[in-house]
């Protein structure tokens, strides 16, 4: 979006139906909107406005965390960046048409640079993202980014990633770490599993539809992984995926494959799982029964009900929640009578 730049601004205003567009694409949320007021405009008229909050704002690469703005109803008044902003973006000057923020990143300090690392790590541990990205990016053009910076940085975007925004520069910052470290060094396999993860999830999300890409970076993250659940678990994601394409056999060979090397993995025999008689953990919820909420619609997807709700009654009894909703949505009797039918 293009601001004016306005000194005499106090705030940052932006117009109706810009904040409409912001809310329907998940930058703005109910949340995010603190109460109403009026401003006087510039031909000295007062009018209604609505106060937010600005998760984030970025200029020229610098992010500012949860700034104050208003909403000016009834008009499509310019969007403007006023003091709020301004205050916050230290030192800066303008030659002709061109805006210089002079952070004086360059010039940090060995302690400046530590204070800097320690404020990515706590606001990393306080989930603000926001916030870390801003120190991690400032870091990276003092110094450039290490791997473990790269990897962190990607995971402050996924974690935003409900953004489409954010989601594909979770992509760029991995697409980065891959050109500057490449693929096959051991010594950052630990690191290669997360960058796989998050592209792959992100190739696949509400707003990339790569679900081959997406595919091809699961079975990376599977040949690396070393924690056997999670290794598995790559199999599940790709056998999501071919159901999504169409590829129902291939899908049902992964999620079999998933559930025969998953299930003794826990502690279970396919029984207990048929039946749901195991104590029901995190553990279990994520790699049983929510694993099978998602195996349940290849076959909806094939058009194969009877199996598809035969799998979402185990998932059910599993504990998922998913299940149990759709199972009471869709009527569908979680205690039927259980199936011989060897799905997995």
């Amino acid at each position: 979006m293009k601001f004016i730049f306005d000194t005499g601004a106090a705030t940052v205003t932006i117009s109706e139906s810009t904040a409409n567009y912001m809310l329907e694409n998940g930058f703005l949320t109910e949340n995010d909107i603190k109460g109403v007021g009026k401003s006087s405009v510039a031909d000295g008229r007062i009018v209604d406005h609505v106060k937010i909050n600005l998760k984030d704002i970025e200029i020229g690469g610098l992010h500012l965390s949860n700034v104050e703005a208003v909403v000016i109803m009834g008009q499509e008044s310019p969007l403007l960046l006023g003091q709020s902003v301004i205050q916050s973006m230290g030192k800066i000057s303008i030659e002709g048409n061109n805006l210089i923020i002079e952070d004086g990143i360059n010039d940090l300090g060995g302690e400046e640079l530590e204070e800097l690392e320690q404020h990515i790590d706590d606001y990393m541990k306080q989930n603000n993202w926001y916030s870390a990205i801003d120190c991690l990016e400032k870091l990276d053009k003092a110094s450039g980014l290490s791997a473990r910076g790269l990897v962190d940085l990607a995971r402050c975007y996924f974690q935003l990633s409900k953004n489409k925004t954010e989601c594909n520069k979770c992509i760029e910052v991995c697409q980065r770490y891959l050109s500057r470290f490449g693929e096959t060094s051991s010594d950052n396999n630990h690191y290669l599993v997360d960058i796989y993860y998050y592209l792959a999830s992100c190739s696949s999300d509400e707003f990339n539809y790569n679900h081959k890409e997406a595919i091809s970076w699961w079975q990376k993250c599977y040949d690396i992984e070393t924690d056997a659940l999670s290794k598995n678990f790559c199999l599940a994601k790709i056998g999501r995926l071919y159901g999504v394409l169409g590829e129902y056999d291939i899908a049902i060979k992964f999620f079999k494959d998933y559930f025969n090397k998953t299930i003794p993995l826990l502690g279970l025999s396919k029984s207990q799982v048929y039946n749901g008689s195991f104590k029901k953990t995190e553990e279990t919820t994520i790699f049983i029964a929510d694993a099978l909420y998602f195996y349940a619609f290849v076959y909806y997807r094939k058009n194969d009900e009877s199996n598809g709700n035969k799998l979402m009654r185990i998932a059910a009894k599993c504990g998922s929640n998913y299940a149990i909703d759709y199972c009471k949505e869709y009527n569908i009797p979680i205690n039927a009578k259980k199936s011989q039918e060897p799905l997995f």
